[in-house]
């Protein structure tokens, strides 16, 4: 009892044996990123998602307020890649996606746990103290994001090979299709929004969509249906417009259970 008692003491003197942060301040500027940081920082650190939910960071610009609050973070967690052009960020943001032509990396959960251990470095530099806790639970969260990937291959693995043909409002899930053996036959929208596809673009797509007898296509839960509500009308196929791969519109609470809700999505809509 003594022993414990001294331990107690020691502990609230010192911090020893503790993975408390000292209020260190973390800011991710989606909620996708801000969730993963969580994940790896640990519950006594505060980790915001620096847009709101229905914002996206392709086209988001930043206000003064906006800057200081980037400038005064501990560390800042974003994808990089083009996605936060509009940010400007500093040089010692910790960028998830690194020097990737497509920052959607988080379509595939086996990519997010080989950028683990770079965040939980710069966690580290920015918390010497807690350094180690950092990395332990960036490992221990890497090998649930293994587990995440054997269960959405065996959700994937539904779909037969002869309707694992995807075609989405916007080109931004190519790791997805990569990872989980889609045949990728196209999307109206390129991978930045703000594009107006041209009647040419839609006409072809409609057509492949016919020809390569696609089940079904696919909106994400940001965009305006409109467009892929024509071309499954056309097309004579299924629309489903509530795919996730900005944020977790509302229907579910963690990166995890997004993708989660995607496979469920696609896998619903592609097996017979």
């Amino acid at each position: 009892m003594i022993l414990i008692c001294a331990c107690i003491l020691v502990a609230l003197a010192s911090g020893c044996g503790s993975d408390s942060s000292g209020g260190m301040d973390v800011v991710a500027t989606n909620a996708i990123a801000a969730d993963i940081a969580r994940n790896v920082a640990g519950p006594d650190v505060g980790v915001d998602s620096f847009l709101p939910e229905s914002a996206s960071p392709h086209d988001y610009a930043l206000s003064a307020k906006d800057r200081a609050e980037l400038e005064q973070a501990d560390v800042v967690v974003a994808w990089g890649a083009g996605l936060e052009a509009g940010f400007q960020l500093g040089d010692d943001a910790v960028e998830l996606a690194d020097d990737r032509d497509d920052p959607h990396i988080w379509m595939d959960p086996t990519l997010v746990a080989a950028a683990l251990p770079g965040l939980a470095n710069a966690l580290a530099d920015a918390d010497p103290d807690h350094a180690s806790a950092y990395r332990r639970r960036a490992a221990a969260y890497g090998r649930e994001l293994e587990h995440l990937d054997t269960e959405l291959k065996r959700i994937y693995s539904e779909i037969p090979p002869a309707r694992r043909k995807l075609v989405s409002s916007h080109d931004s899930i190519e790791y997805l299709v990569r990872r989980y053996r889609l045949d990728f036959v196209g999307a109206p929208f390129g991978v930045t929004p703000g594009t107006e596809p041209s009647a040419e673009t839609v006409s072809s797509l409609i057509d492949r969509v016919e020809q390569e007898h696609v089940p079904a296509v696919f909106a994400e839960d940001t965009d305006d249906p409109k467009l892929m509500d024509q071309i499954g009308r056309e097309a004579g196929v299924e629309v489903v417009d509530d795919l996730l791969t900005e944020g977790f519109g509302g229907r579910v609470d963690s990166y995890e259970d997004m993708l989660r809700y995607d496979a469920d999505r696609i896998a619903g809509a592609l097996a017979p």
